[in-house]
């Protein structure tokens, strides 16, 4: 491991990078990856590692597909190969797997480079949204309780009329509107 750190290092001060610029990529909030034409990672902060729970060195120059689940293969593989062939930053959402087998919902930020040698390269930031499924998932049963309460009102035979704190009328059903 230690042997890898080194080289690491040693490629980001070639790449005229800053310990700044370094700690800024490493511990940035999303996860970044560098994978060439045959999606094999060669590059990884290590959100990207945490995000996954496994160690970077068990990351780098394995095939990123292993971490997708089964049922969003077909969607990766469209996603790549699209970004293969575009000039412009593509974006999806893909269920990943950790190394622990738990999943988690991610987006991608994709976009293909041209690297130092002339080789196409694809740039992939990470981030996981789970929070961002669950406030949907949150706001959907939310909605759904709320259509409920009107459906029961609408059915009761009486006027029924809902103000707010400011003696604002925020709900009514379909009785209030008979009288």
């Amino acid at each position: 491991r230690p042997q890898s750190s080194a080289r690491s290092l040693s490629f980001w001060i070639q790449a005229g990078m800053t310990q700044e610029d370094l700690d800024l990529y490493e511990f940035a909030p999303l996860g970044y990856l560098t994978l060439n034409e045959a999606a094999i990672i060669s590059r990884a902060n290590l959100t990207a590692a945490v995000l996954l729970g496994i160690e970077r060195s068990k990351l780098v120059n394995g095939r990123f597909r292993r971490w997708i689940v089964p049922e969003d293969l077909e969607t990766w593989d469209r996603y790549f190969s699209n970004l293969v062939l575009s000039e412009k930053k593509l974006t999806a959402c893909i269920t990943l797997k950790r190394g622990d087998g738990s999943t988690f919902p991610a987006r991608f930020e994709g976009l293909k480079i041209h690297g130092t040698s002339g080789r196409q390269l694809i740039r992939i930031a990470v981030s996981d949204i789970s929070d961002i499924r669950k406030a949907e998932k949150d706001l959907r049963a939310r909605e759904e309780r709320v259509l409920l309460q009107a459906r029961m009102l609408d059915a009761v035979g009486d006027a029924v009329i809902a103000v707010d704190t400011d003696h604002k009328i925020i709900f009514w059903n379909e009785a209030a509107t008979r009288t």
